[in-house]
């Protein structure tokens, strides 16, 4: 198991060792060096250097810990002795072909036909082939290290050999003797078969490292402490932000116990059951941490636990964060009844309700489709009450993560838990004393708060989180929802008796659709607040065309007031000024376009007769007829180009143009 930290400087230092790094060839003989200098001269990032055995182990180990090496190459003893001895670096192993022992052999059988072939693990093949061949026989004298020369030497006295075949470390050996010997040379299919192995394991460890070295940087920049287990229970990798929980640096970490730091139990439990565990509390350095333990599976095997974990005070400064950003910044209503504009008789029986509910001191439940206006109907009811002088807030309850939702409505006492700010914090619902608290989207509120929600309607007062003492509220209540509460009520997905309390005075708000004869007074009231025309000119409905005004009355408006608001913005800005507004044009700034622009309408539709090529002289015609006999609006109409208008037109013989 390998052990890593992350620091940034380490991180640097391995960079520059990445880019500066090479393949070395370590060729055991001269001649070797210049044939493989031949062989691989296209391949700059393999540098061949002189290195036999232990000479050869000494620079490897040098350039490994200086982080130059990619992947090492060598034959026979030295690519042994680099394997025994842990250099951790990839190696390719040069293999001597049949071809190379068979050159050495046909020179060694110009002395004696029984040859003593002396070398390391793989100098030996298919001997029976070469003997064969060659009619020769060998003794085989292997060494498996450098030392292990003296003793095959003085085999080959006793045995009373002639002549020698092998590696280096034999011959020169051999050359001190006096006995003759020929060397088993590596041909070139082998150099560049090596080089070429060699390149390949140097692009797979580069892209391997690279990977990693991205998964290191992430780690190192994530805000909770990371730590993975091996199975033997120490630590294998720690972030530095687990290091700053722990309160040691990253390298005091790497290699112990996780027991000293984390529950041992827990994190055998983990690898024992194979299953997670999350969301636990527990200590670190006397630090209140959360903590989640996933074991690390390779198939039905555990490789160990990976261990993530935040500090509590800090998850809770995130949520003091959270809500500050969440919290109303006003705590005052703008809107009147004069704002909410609409002369139809669903509009006008809605306001006369809303105005009557104003003098009561009762809950209202106001419904509607999202883009009703359901806020801006609860400020003009504030408005109009006798709370009017008091505040108004607002608060969407599907915004507020549940966890944060009970301390915002009721507040919290200082110390309720860690990280809460000095003195506690107010409640909306106690900021709203003497006012109007409006909860919209009542419905996202989780079943636990519901019933909280309840006793502060019934007992008019509430118990802040951490507190004991209850405190008095005078709060006029308006919530407002975009579901059917009464179903969800029915069906067990909101508490009936809060829906009863809620529902006290009932409000349902008419959708688009369904107050059409509106849409005039709405367009105009929208133009005049956003328009910032300086010059007069003819209003937004005053140049909409009869085909827009019917495509503004056949469209649904699912986003209500609010996407009609969103449409006369973009309408603004891309309607020409003066100029009519046509069906075509308003169907770029609606949020669903209709059908395109040269399509004809239900009402211009035209029975159409005989081949392909007449039906298409019968539809340019009764176009170029509608526009007027102008071949540019025709063509723009059908979408094709005035030349072929032109064309139709005069094989036709029909029809009169203009331009």
């Amino acid at each position: 198991m390998e052990y890593t930290l992350f620091s940034n400087e380490e991180s640097c230092k391995k960079v520059v060792a990445f880019v500066n790094r090479k393949i070395y060839y370590l060729a055991p003989y001269e001649e070797m060096i210049s044939l493989a200098k031949e062989v691989l001269r296209e391949y700059r990032d393999i540098e061949i250097i002189h290195g036999l055995l232990s000479q050869g182990l000494q620079k490897a180990m040098e350039l490994e810990r200086r982080g130059m090496a990619d992947v090492f190459i060598a034959r026979g003893g030295t690519a042994n002795l680099l394997k025994s001895q842990g250099i951790k670096s990839p190696i390719v192993e040069m293999q001597i072909s049949i071809f190379d022992v068979i050159r050495a052999a046909m020179e060694a059988r110009q002395v004696d036909q029984r040859i003593g072939l002396v070398g390391f693990p793989g100098m030996f093949c298919q001997l029976d082939v070469v003997e064969a061949t060659l009619n020769v026989t060998f003794e085989v004298l292997p060494l498996q290290v450098e030392e292990d020369i003296e003793g095959a030497f003085d085999l080959i006295q006793q045995k009373q050999m002639n002549v020698l075949v092998g590696g280096v470390i034999c011959c020169k050996e051999a050359a001190h003797r006096g006995i003759p010997s020929f060397l088993i040379k590596t041909g070139k299919e082998a150099i560049l078969s090596a080089g070429l192995e060699a390149l390949r394991l140097s692009e797979i460890k580069r892209r391997e490292e690279s990977e990693n070295q991205q998964i290191h940087a992430i780690m190192d920049c994530a805000n909770e402490g990371i730590m993975t287990v091996d199975p033997q229970g120490r630590v294998a990798i720690c972030n530095r932000a687990a290091a700053e929980i722990i309160g040691l640096k990253p390298y005091e970490i790497i290699g112990r116990s996780a027991s000293e730091f984390s529950d041992h139990n827990v994190i055998q439990e983990v690898m024992k059951s194979k299953q997670m565990k999350l969301g636990m509390m527990t200590k670190m350095n006397q630090a209140q941490v959360l903590t989640n333990h996933v074991p690390i599976l390779l198939g039905e095997e555990v490789a160990g636990v990976v261990s993530t974990f935040q500090n509590v005070t800090k998850i809770l400064e995130y949520e003091e964060m959270i809500r500050e950003e969440l919290r109303p910044r006003s705590n005052a209503a703008r809107y009147t009844f004069d704002d909410i504009t609409g002369n139809s008789q669903i509009i006008r029986q809605t306001m006369e309700k809303a105005r009557k509910y104003a003098r009561s001191d009762a809950s209202v439940l106001i419904l509607g489709e999202s883009g009703t206006g359901k806020e801006m109907m609860a400020q003009a009811i504030h408005q109009k009450s006798r709370h009017r002088e008091g505040p108004f807030v607002a608060v969407n309850c599907a915004a507020l993560p549940a966890t944060l939702l009970e301390s915002e409505l009721f507040g919290y006492e200082e110390g309720a838990f860690t990280g809460a700010r000095k003195g506690g914090q107010k409640g909306l619902f106690c900021q709203a004393d003497g006012g109007t608290i409006f909860l919209d989207e009542i419905s996202e509120i989780p079943p636990n708060l519901q019933m909280q929600l309840l006793r502060v309607l019934q007992e008019k007062e509430v118990r802040p989180v951490g507190g004991s003492r209850l405190q008095p509220v005078k709060v006029r209540v308006i919530a407002a929802s975009n579901r059917d509460l009464k179903t969800m009520a029915r069906e067990g997905h909101f508490r009936q008796d809060l829906y009863y309390r809620l529902n006290v005075l009932h409000l349902q708000l008419p959708p688009l659709r369904h107050r059409l004869e509106d849409m005039k007074a709405l367009l105009t009231a929208m133009e005049k607040k956003r328009s910032s025309r300086t010059v007069t000119g003819p209003s937004l409905t005053e140049r909409l065309s009869s085909g827009a005004i019917r495509r503004l009355k056949d469209y649904d408006w699912p986003g209500n007031i609010r996407e009609l608001e969103n449409m006369v913005e973009r309408l603004l800005l891309y309607a020409p000024q003066d100029s009519e507004i046509d069906d075509q044009l308003l169907s770029l700034v609606m949020e669903t376009p209709q059908v395109a622009s040269h399509a004809l309408s239900s009402s211009e539709m035209i029975q159409l007769t005989g081949t392909l090529k007449d039906m298409e002289r019968q539809i340019i015609c009764t176009v170029l007829e509608r526009e007027g006999g102008s071949a540019t609006q025709a063509a723009k109409r059908l979408g094709t180009s005035r030349t072929n208008i032109w064309r139709s037109v005069k094989e036709n013989q029909e029809g009169v143009l203009h331009e």
